[in-house]
């Protein structure tokens, strides 16, 4: 009870001091005439009112960085800022569980942090060091800073905050949710905003837009490859619990259409690689032990890859009905390969990308290989609040060397900050194997931690497709749900069997 006491009067002066400091901002907000910053002022007011119910604040952040933010830069972009509020909460919300984690654990340093933690804490310490070797000035810093870290508190709150396990428990039926409410939105932009972008050119595809509410510009680019990955994690998670036993035939049936039907209108054409990796990972085990299951099962995959597939072929904006199956695979295989061949308006692609960083760096001084050019070197500008001269913009206009996470990860942090998110990914996969067995007569549990356990391939293979992991909102929120969830319960694991040993 006093220990409990304790961390409320804490978190109570916390608010205190945040009010306190955003009250002194808001005078000064007001004064400027600034309606925008008015608006993200009473916003702050807000988020310290939240910081005093850290469960509200937390759905608040998920939500709005998962729903919100994507829906207000497609329909509402005059409320763009609204990304730089989630942004602020985030951290607001890690400050104070990275405070109280400290203040207020009975022993600092007793409770041991899990492995993805500190292949975090590394990739950031790389991060601030290429920042520093490579300053030219604050805002350059404060750029990429914000690109990379700036959902990093919902990951510092979900692994330093005390939340009950029932908390926890949500994240899974949260992100199932989510997923299945993109259903509305994916339709409205397919019927109603992809004729209208049909022929734009610049290297458009009209399809792009149809991303949910993971973000987009009616005349831009969009997430579509974002909603691709929410939905088909969303799924595996649904089949996780289908081969526990936890939901019946029907109701995954039903769920899987409901998740697969945004996919096959938004063109994302690696979904259909995705697909057969859940597969694979879910239930190419199962095939001698369960083999009626496996046969329903694998007959339900071929017909959501040929229904998947043939939307792809025949309906999208691009498409060639003369190519059939095998020109369909070596024209996608050739846009992202070819040397002559560059991805959008850039000039690079895929693979071109990372030969471009090879060659580019063969006379290069160590440091600017193994620690990079400083983070956000590799952003192109995008007229957002903070519009610095990058290395992109400096040298390279054009050529799109930060075009995929990898690409940009290994031109803003190098080969060490690369070679971190590996070993973040790599560290997560085998803990959420661990756990699935750990928790095993927690069923549910379970098949949440084998379905994010199938999510971190994904997310591997996504490094390698888009850039979004450095700078964008709702996949970076994703990515860290994801990550932290699988860290909280190798911490709880760890505590359980530390606490039998003492018994």
């Amino acid at each position: 009870m006093l220990s409990a006491q304790k961390d409320k009067n804490i978190g109570i002066l916390l608010a205190l001091f945040v009010a306190v400091t955003l009250a002194a901002a808001g005078g000064l907000l007001a004064g400027s005439g600034d309606v925008t910053l008015a608006i993200l002022a009473a916003g702050s007011a807000i988020g310290v009112v939240l910081l005093s119910r850290p469960t509200v604040a937390l759905w608040v952040v998920v939500f709005s960085s998962l729903v919100l933010a994507g829906l207000t830069q497609l329909y509402l972009p005059q409320l763009q800022f609204i990304r730089w509020t989630v942004g602020l909460l985030a951290w607001a919300l890690g400050v104070v569980a990275l405070l109280r984690y400290m203040f207020t654990t009975s022993a600092p340093g007793s409770s041991k942090l899990p492995t993805v933690w500190w292949w975090m804490v590394a990739f950031a310490g790389v991060a601030l060091l290429s920042g520093a070797l490579n300053f030219s000035n604050t805002e350059t810093l404060l750029f990429g800073l914000k690109g990379h870290f700036q959902m990093s508190g919902l990951f510092v709150a979900i692994i330093m905050m005390r939340w009950s396990e029932d908390v926890i428990d949500k994240f899974p039926r949260v992100i199932v949710g989510i997923a299945l409410v993109q259903l509305p939105f994916v339709l409205h932009q397919y019927l109603f905003l992809v004729p209208g972008r049909l022929g734009l050119g610049g290297g458009v595809v009209a399809e792009d837009v149809v991303s949910g509410t993971m973000g987009a510009t009616v005349g831009g680019g969009g997430a579509n490859a974002v909603l691709s990955i929410l939905l088909i994690i969303a799924a595996a998670i649904v089949l996780a619990n289908y081969k526990r036993g936890l939901i019946s035939p029907l109701k995954m049936c039903l769920n899987l259409l409901v998740l697969m039907l945004p996919i096959a209108f938004n063109s994302n054409r690696i979904a259909l690689l995705y697909l057969l990796l859940v597969y694979l990972l879910l239930f190419s085990a199962d095939i001698f032990k369960a083999q009626l299951k496996a046969i329903f099962v694998t007959t339900l995959f071929v017909l959501t890859l040929a229904s998947v597939s043939w939307s792809y072929m025949n309906l999208a904006s691009t498409a060639d009905t003369s190519l059939g199956w095998r020109g369909f695979v070596s024209q996608t295989i050739a846009r992202n390969t070819d040397e002559g061949h560059g991805y959008g308006r850039f000039q690079l692609n895929r693979w071109t990308g990372l030969t471009f960083w090879v060659r580019e760096h063969r006379d290069a001084t160590w440091d600017k290989i193994l620690a990079g050019h400083g983070v956000g070197s590799s952003r192109e500008g995008e007229g957002g609040a903070m519009s610095p001269t990058t290395l992109a913009q400096q040298r390279y206009p054009g050529v799109g060397i930060g075009l995929t996470s990898v690409s940009a990860i290994l031109w803003d942090a190098g080969i060490i900050g690369l070679a971190c998110w590996l070993a973040i990914l790599w560290s997560a996969y085998l803990a959420a194997g661990r756990l699935a067995r750990h928790y095993v007569t927690v069923p549910s549990r379970a098949a949440a931690l084998h379905g994010f356990q199938v999510a971190i391939p994904i997310l591997f293979i996504s490094l390698f497709h888009k850039s979004f992991l450095t700078f964008h909102v709702p996949y970076q929120s994703l990515v860290l749900l994801v990550l932290g969830y699988i860290g909280y319960w190798q911490m709880k694991a760890w505590a359980d069997v530390a606490t039998k040993q003492k018994d």
